[in-house]
């Protein structure tokens, strides 16, 4: 992605890099899996569907 976006696509960027770190949640606990990871797991789940909710909501 282009990093030197426009003001007006700010949230795109946002929504991005929220992305990039629930992705780098997902793989930083994927490689030492603890019993308290199924957990993680839910909760990441749970995060990116309220977070597809809000994008759908806002459009």
């Amino acid at each position: 992605m282009n990093l030197d976006v426009p003001r007006h696509q700010s949230f795109p960027t946002k929504l991005s890099r929220l992305k990039r770190i629930i992705t780098f949640l997902i793989f930083g606990q994927a490689s030492h899996l603890r019993p308290n990871g199924y957990f993680l797991s839910f909760l990441i789940l749970f995060l990116i569907s309220s977070i597809v909710l809000l994008f759908l909501s806002i459009i």
